[in-house]
This record gives C-alpha cells, structure tokens and sequence, in this order.
C-alpha cells in the first residue's frame, strides 16, 4: 500500500488515451528526413542533433546507424531519399554539400556542393534529384551523380523546405513554410505554378510524400496553439481538393519527415520534438473474418475487400446464411461492428415432442412453413427457421379429441340429438319430431359436422330452432294445414313478438321471427390468475369492473353473454417480504411490493451497496439497469485496521515522492506536463516549455 501513490503519480504523468499511431522508434534527437525502401523492408531517417543517418525495419526492429554522427555541425543531415535500383541512400546536410552512399554506409561522396539544403527527390528513371534550397527559395536539380546542376524554380517562393514528385504526371510539389503553403510545377521545366487549396487546413506545412497511383498527396503540419505545439497529418487529392485530417491528437509534437508506403496503405512520420518514428496504417487489405451467427449456434467466415483506416464497409454473409455484416478497418486490422449472419436451414425431416416426421424444403432464416401433423395427430404447426434450426413458432400436433353425446344444430333449424363418436368417425343419426329426413354426422377433434342428409321441418306438431340475431331459441308448434300460417309466442327466457311459421306443402317455413333469447348470469365467484373474484347477478351484455383483491393489482372486466361470464384484463400477485440472493451470493433481506413497482433492499451488515429490485407476478427480479451493472450486488466492506507510523518515518518517504515526480517533468519538459496539476507551488519555477 506504500507504493500507491508514487504509481499513482507515475500513471498520471505517463498515461494517455488509446491511439491506432504506432510508435516503431522512440529515443531519437530531433529526427527529421524520412524514406522507405518497402522492397528490402527498410525505412531511413536523418537526426538533426544527432548529426547522423540510421535505419531500421519497417517494424522498428534492427536500428542500425548508417552514417555515423560528426562532430561538425554543417554535416548534420536533413532530408534522405533513395535509389533503390543503385542502392544508394542521398541526403542533404545543413552546410554545405549533397551526399550519397551504399546502403550499409560505404562508398561516401560529395556530389553537391550547395548551401541551406533541405528537402530531397529522386527521378530515378529520368536520372535527376531535385532539392530545395530553403534560404534564397530555390528549387535545384540535377544528374544523380552531381553534374548538370541547374535551378528549377527561382520566382515565387520563399522557404521551400521539402519536396515530392509525380514521375507519372510529371509535377514536383513543395511545401514552402514561409507562404505557409502546398505548391506544385512542372518536374520538366518549372512551368505552371500553382498553388494547393490544402492551406487553409495547414499552420505550417514541413513534410510532403506523394501516392502517384492512389493520386494523394500526404502532408505533415503543425500549429502553435497557446503554451504548446501540436501536429497533425493530412491528405488530399493531387490538386488539393477532399483535404482531410488523417490524424491530429494533443500532444502529437512537430511531426516532420514524412513517406507513404503505397503497398501497405501505411503512413510513416518523424516527430521532432517528441524524438520518435510513428507508423499509422491507412488500409485493410482483402481477407476473411470468423462471425458468430445470430444465436451463436456456429461460426462463418465473411470476405472483405479493400477498407480504409476508420472506414466501415457492409458486406453480405456468405451462402446458406442471410443477413449483412459491417466491418471496420482500424490501423490495418479488420474487427466485426455490427450486423449477424444467420444460418438456413437446410431440406430435412423435422421431429420434435408430438411431431414426428415433417419433411419440409431450404427455408432460409425467419421464413415459416406451415405443415400437418403425422398420422394419428392433428394441427396443424408454424415451423420457422431461427440461425439454422427448424422450430416451432405457433401451434401444435396432438391427440384428436372424441366427440361426446349431445346435440347439434342444422341449417334447416333441426336439433339432432347424437350419441358418442370417436375422432373420424360416422353416425347415421333420424331427424327429431316434426322433421322428415335422415343425416350422416362425423366427428373431427371433438367437433359434430354433418356429412351429408337433410331434414325438413313437416306441418306436423313438433319443435324447431330460430335465431334471428338475438340468439338461438327451441319452439314448439302445433299441426299446420296445408297453405295455412300459425304464430307461435316466444318460448320462456326470451321475449319478443313471437315467430310466424307457414306450411307450404309438407314443410314448415319460418315467416318471421322476433325472439330475442333473456340470458342471467347468476352471482357466483370467478378465479383469474389465482384470484377469486365475485360478481351479482347480471343481465345479458352487462359489463361490470371488479377490481382485484388483497395481495394482487389490477382490474378485471366482467362480461355476461349467453348467461356464462368472460374476464377480459388479469389479476398480478403482489410480492411478499422475503429474501432474495446477488450475484455474489449475499441474502439481501426486502420489503413486500406491489406487482410493477420497484424497490431497493440494502446490503446487510458487513457489505456495502443496494440491490434494486423489481416485482413481477409476485416474483422480484435484480434490476441492474436501475442503476448500472455495477450496483446489482453487494460488496463486501474491508476490515478496519490501526496502523502507528510515527510521524519521523514518513518524512523520508514524501521526499522521495517528490523528488520523483519532479525527475519525471523534467523528463517531459518538451509536452504539457500534467504534474503541474499535482504541485502547483512550483508553477512560477517550471519550464516555459512545460506549461
């Protein structure tokens, strides 16, 4: 516990956010020039300070100094370029000359003699190198070997600092920090001078690289903000046109030399005041990534093609899935940001519980099917296909249900009293009193349908049924004559103006009929959801709101229709008091609660923390998101501990506390130092660089 706060310190002071930048070479003295040979997976850089030329792999591996470091000040070297065919590395120094040599440093030579160099290009198909001349505002060029030197551009620059070449439209570009601006001629003959419209998104532009292929040009820069400098790196199209911030974060420094490998779609800068080589990858090449389905039932591989750095891009799933996945290219690395592949299902048999057997075609995911049952069983079922699995969304294959005795009633008003009868079966059945004729009925799942037969109501005496909306009602008549009407009263527990039959012929029509059928509903009790309700007797159609009892919520609506009473709404069961157990295992001791509402229950003694709880149907539930995951359990309290320290032993300890955080800002003078937030008694002494 002692060390905690000198690494709390030290973590203030060190740590920053999260960066796609990688740093492949820190520790370097003001590094500037910067090429890339990818063929031979090298990268070169000058140091100004250091007065000497290095290189390293692409990752930052195997540094190794090309030119060792002088002791004289004019042989410190700017800019670096390379000829990859002669393996010959070039560079510029700050006085007086232009230098070449092999790659492992050997074989030195002065081929230029030329003053305030900086920035160099090579043309190595035509055999020119072209410089920059940053006092005086030339643009030199001549043969690689030295020869043939002769000035490119003389009129309208001021600093020239750094240069680029487009072999393939035959222009050279150049930063000139003096005009603050991005410049571009002819590479042939200086000609047609114009200036990029990427200034006004550029302080002070000090590197320049060109992508003749992808037409890009890729720029450092950088801007005094108040009590700091921070950089940027910036592209845009070869005329200056789409400018954008590839990257700009605080406490970047002065990013300077700068080379764009066109085969990795990655950028490469120096950064001048932070001593270092950054590395930000701009493309994702063509791959494959492993997503998991939907359900996470299995696992596919998607395609991806090209991507940009921060760039999402929505690819379909592959075959035998549905769906659309979007990716993104993050620093060369592709990961899954949202969207599933959900798997089909392929042409099978399906069998589950009851249903057995069901063959069904490809259905892809979320499609349904609705198929019969198997022998013996009826439905039928809603098959869907979820993530490669066949499952059954609605319905159900049973056991058909017989039909029992009793009585059905048919079209022409005749009520057939029936025995028994099994699923599937038939019965010849007469026609009742007063009917003439025979049926044939069936049973299906515990339904009378008639199959085929008529009976027609004779003028003899006898009985026959009548529904003129206001429900079904048995009337009993006497014998008609032939040609003859009769007007029947409504029966009992109904009312109206009666029925009028006629007989014509042997058969009995029904003229008129104005019963309407009385139907009561007794008082009685009704249980919903484990509630008991009671209801006073009510008349047909009356409605009535009964409101639920002790220990439950809510409210039910009572109906009456054809003298039986429907619920419509439900009765909740309240939550008692009780206890319920966290994540962690802790009884958490909690009050009684009404369905839908929310209480929170405190930890017991000895932990810390609340547990909200909601009720439910007379079951509580953790509710995390009351709060957020990290309130849904109880933690426990640590135990109280007295430690003497006599005040002597300390003084020693807080002196090396500071001492460190001092050596540590002193350290980082060249950024913002966050330890001045932690001492600010020494605000008026620290470093101007430091603030």
């Amino acid at each position: 516990e002692a060390l905690l706060l000198p690494l709390a310190l030290l973590w203030v002071c060190w740590s920053g956010p999260a960066s796609a930048v990688v740093t492949l070479i820190d520790g370097l003295i003001q590094p500037q020039g910067l090429a890339i040979d990818h063929q031979a997976g090298k990268l070169y850089w000058t140091e100004v300070s250091a007065r000497s030329l290095s290189r390293a792999n692409l990752d930052g591996s195997e540094v190794e100094v090309v030119v060792k470091p002088s002791k004289n000040a004019e042989d410190a070297p700017y800019g670096v370029a390379l000829d990859t065919k002669a393996g010959k590395v070039y560079w510029t120094t700050q006085c007086c000359t232009i230098r070449r040599a092999n790659f492992d440093g050997t074989g030195l030579e002065h081929i230029v003699n030329a003053t305030y160099t900086s920035g160099i290009a090579l043309d190595v198909e035509a055999g020119k190198m072209y410089w920059t001349t940053w006092i005086g505002g030339l643009i030199r060029r001549a043969n690689l070997n030295g020869t043939g030197q002769e000035v490119l551009i003389s009129r309208g620059t001021q600093t020239p600092i750094d240069l680029a070449l487009d072999p393939i439209r035959r222009k050279i570009y150049w930063a000139d920090v003096g005009k603050r601006t991005v410049e571009r001629a002819s590479m042939d003959d200086g000609s047609g001078m114009e200036v990029l419209n990427v200034s006004w998104a550029i302080q002070q532009t000090n590197g320049i690289s060109l992508d003749p292929q992808g037409a890009r040009v890729y720029l450092t820069g950088s801007e005094v903000e108040p009590g700091a400098q921070s950089g940027s790196i910036y592209r845009a199209n070869l005329n200056g046109d789409d400018s954008e911030v590839i990257i700009s974060q605080r406490g970047m420094g002065v990013p300077y030399g700068i080379a764009y490998d066109s085969s990795d779609g990655a950028v490469y800068w120096t950064d001048q005041q932070k001593g270092t080589i950054q590395r930000l990858l701009l493309r994702c090449t063509p791959g494959e990534l492993t997503v998991p389905s939907r359900d996470n039932r299995t696992m596919t591989q998607v395609s991806y093609g090209n991507m940009n750095h921060g760039g999402l891009q929505t690819y379909d799933c592959p075959e035998n899935y549905t769906g659309h996945v979007t990716f993104m290219c993050f620093d060369g690395l592709v990961s899954h940001s949202s969207g599933t592949c959900a798997r089909d299902c392929p042409a099978s048999h399906f069998s589950q519980g009851n249903v057995t057997s069901v063959e069904h075609g490809t259905m892809i995911d979320g499609e349904t099917l609705k198929v019969g049952c198997g022998q013996h069983l009826v439905g039928p079922v809603q098959l869907v296909c979820a993530d490669g699995a066949v499952e059954i969304q609605s319905g159900e294959c049973r056991v058909p249900r017989d039909c029992p005795a009793g009585v059905t009633r048919l079209i022409e008003s005749a009520q057939i009293r029936h025995g028994p009868l099994e699923h599937g079966s038939r019965m010849d059945v007469s026609c009742p009193q007063g009917f003439n004729g025979s049926y044939i009925l069936g049973c299906r799942d515990g339904v009378i349908y008639p199959v085929t037969g008529v009976c027609r109501a004779s003028c003899e005496a006898g009985s026959l049924w009548v529904d003129n909306g206001g429900g079904a009602v048995v009337i009993q008549h006497s014998t008609i004559r032939p040609g003859r009407s009769l007007k029947v009263a409504c029966p009992e527990g109904s009312a109206g103006q009666g029925v009028e039959l006629q007989c014509m012929g042997d058969y009995v029509r029904v003229v008129n009929a104005q019963c309407t059928k009385i139907s009561r509903c007794p008082a009685d009790t009704i249980d919903v959801n484990g509630a008991t309700l009671f209801h006073p007797t009510m008349g047909e159609g009356d409605v009535r709101s009964v409101d639920c009892p002790e220990s439950y919520t809510g409210s039910v609506n009572l109906t009456c229709t054809d003298s039986t009473i429907y619920a419509a709404g439900t009765c909740f069961m309240d939550c008692p008091a009780g206890a319920i157990r966290d994540f962690n295992l802790v009884e958490v001791a909690h009050p009684a609660a009404a369905h839908d509402s929310m209480i929170v229950a405190e930890c017991p003694a000895g932990y810390s923390g609340v547990i909200p709880l909601q009720c439910h149907d007379g079951n509580f539930t953790v509710f995390c998101s009351y709060f957020n995951s990290s309130r849904c359990s109880c933690r426990r309290l640590p135990q109280e501990a007295k430690i003497s320290v006599p005040i002597g032993t300390l003084a020693p300890f807080v002196a090396a506390v500071l001492l460190s955080v001092l050596a540590i800002c002193l350290v980082r003078y060249a950024t913002r130092c966050p330890c001045q937030t932690l001492l600010p008694l020494w605000a008026s002494h620290r470093s101007p660089r430091c603030r």
